[in-house]
């Protein structure tokens, strides 16, 4: 993942992203959302509260199987 390029490259699989990563004042911004996805979690964005929520499944079962 470059700096203001919406093109990824994983495991030799090209991927383009709806929001490049970004720098400003010295930080670097990254699309939350597909870094998430792509170690495997899920990330949901509550609109009501502005919140972002990542969960990961550490015991290797998805969460229908957790249930």
């Amino acid at each position: 993942m470059q700096i203001n390029s919406q093109d990824v490259l994983i495991n030799n699989t090209q991927f383009t992203l709806d929001q490049s990563a970004e720098m400003m004042d010295g930080t670097t911004f990254v699309p939350l959302r597909f870094v998430s996805e792509t170690l495997g979690a899920n990330a949901n964005y509550n609109h009501e509260t502005k919140t972002i929520t990542i969960t990961t499944n550490m015991n290797g079962k998805t969460d229908d199987e957790t249930k």
